[in-house]
């Protein structure tokens, strides 16, 4: 029994020593976790997002808890992606439910909206309408879906839910490549409005790899529907100002 006592310690003791791994022989593939967790898993788009979902369990939120906060940073941190201007969908599956929920809060066209809006008097289309300016979007779903179900299933309150989202685009943060790709794939409407040139632009050109985004407007609006609830998006200041 000592031996094996002794055999086993070993063998512990190797596994925690640092020593390199063997070269790969032919054939041969090496297999290595990225993460390894027993309490929750959490994959996004964004590292800030990620930190978001997992500080909600750290906080003692449950996975709508998560979902929300991660689904406003990602607005902040993926502009080219997602955000408040959109909308989604959400599958949640839970114990305390025989079913799966879904939930479909894409955008909706708005209550004035007909088959001729994109056409002039005469019939004939009018270029651009449907794709550039205020004609051209429906109505913004997320904000309500994620509001109204993290209100159903969510444990923490909207504000805490809400506060990393604020944060970052308050702080703002470097950008990294793949955001310089989708700004310069959209740099000619970028250019178009001074409410983007102020945002993405930086001495009279698009922001580079490595400089900071900050998005004070957005920050200020996410604080409205923090204190607010999603009246403080489809109401009030904002949705004058959209």
């Amino acid at each position: 029994m000592k031996t094996a006592i002794k055999i086993i310690s070993l063998l512990a003791l190797l596994a925690c020593s640092q020593v390199p791994l063997a070269p790969l022989g032919p054939g041969e593939v090496k297999k290595q976790h990225e993460a390894v967790g027993e309490k929750f898993m959490i994959s996004t788009q964004g590292i800030y997002s990620t930190d978001a979902g997992t500080k909600m369990f750290e906080l003692g939120g449950n996975a709508i808890d998560a979902a929300a906060a991660i689904s406003f940073v990602l607005g902040v941190e993926r502009p080219q992606s997602t955000g408040i201007g959109g909308g989604g969908f959400l599958l949640y599956g839970s114990p305390k439910y025989k079913t799966p929920i879904t939930v479909d809060f894409r955008e909706k066209a708005p209550f004035k909206a007909h088959a001729k809006m994109y056409l002039d008097k005469n019939g004939v289309e009018i270029k651009g309408k449907s794709f550039h300016g205020i004609f051209s979007v429906g109505v913004p779903g997320l904000v309500k879906g994620i509001v109204e179900v993290h209100k159903k299933y969510g444990k923490l309150k909207l504000a805490t839910v809400l506060q990393p989202a604020i944060e970052l685009a308050e702080s703002g943060f470097p950008v990294y490549g793949e955001l310089v790709f989708g700004l310069k794939w959209k740099e000619k409407e970028l250019a178009k409005y001074p409410a983007t040139r102020k945002i993405f632009y930086k001495e009279g050109r698009l922001l580079k790899e490595g400089e900071l985004l900050v998005q004070k407007d957005l920050a200020k609006t996410l604080r409205e529907i923090a204190k607010k609830g999603s009246r403080g998006f489809y109401r009030g200041w904002v949705a004058k100002a959209i």
